[in-house]
């Protein structure tokens, strides 16, 4: 929480506090009394996305995440949280938000979060070999030999990317 200064920091902590304790609604109301000032903060964003995802309100999480681009454009997390809310939001979808990731692509040239992504939502939407090329993608993005091996072993066991597992399996293989 660097830069939230005090008794907004002890808002935030609180909110983080009924987080844990999965009283979610409790801790959209600590948050509720930080001051505007901070509001747009990152750490504030996060913890208010992360309360309303819990209470499955997708709606209300893309447009904290839509704001924290507005504000901080930079963090890819607010970008991954746009698409990821807006995919699951009732009038937003997969096509919506595959457009979100596409234009934080070349953003964030190093991050392999979002090709990945991109392969899950490519997959969901049939495009079994557009899934693959984002992927492959990812793995180029990824760090070393263990970091590569932790994106395949996650894209094992997700169930966006079922329909390509068994292209996965023969990458882990080689």
């Amino acid at each position: 929480m660097s830069g939230i200064e005090p008794p907004d920091s002890f808002f935030v902590s609180s909110a983080s506090g009924w987080l844990d304790f999965g009283l979610f609604e409790e801790g959209l109301k600590e948050l509720d009394a930080v001051r505007p000032k901070f509001q747009n903060h990152p750490d504030v964003a996060a913890l208010r996305w992360t309360l309303n995802s819990r209470l499955g309100r997708w709606k209300e999480c893309a447009v904290v995440a839509e704001r924290l681009i507005e504000v901080h454009p930079g963090n890819i997390e607010g970008w991954v949280q746009y698409a990821y809310a807006t995919r699951r939001a009732p009038d937003g979808g997969l096509h919506e938000a595959r457009r979100i990731l596409l234009t934080a692509l070349d953003r964030f040239p190093a991050e392999p979060i979002i090709p990945y992504n991109l392969s899950c939502y490519d997959c969901q939407l049939g495009l079994n070999e557009e899934a693959l090329v984002w992927l492959a993608l990812t793995l180029k993005r990824a760090g070393g030999k263990k970091d590569r091996r932790h994106w395949l072993e996650m894209a094992l066991k997700d169930d966006d990317l079922e329909a390509v597992r068994e292209a996965v399996q023969r990458l882990i293989a080689l």
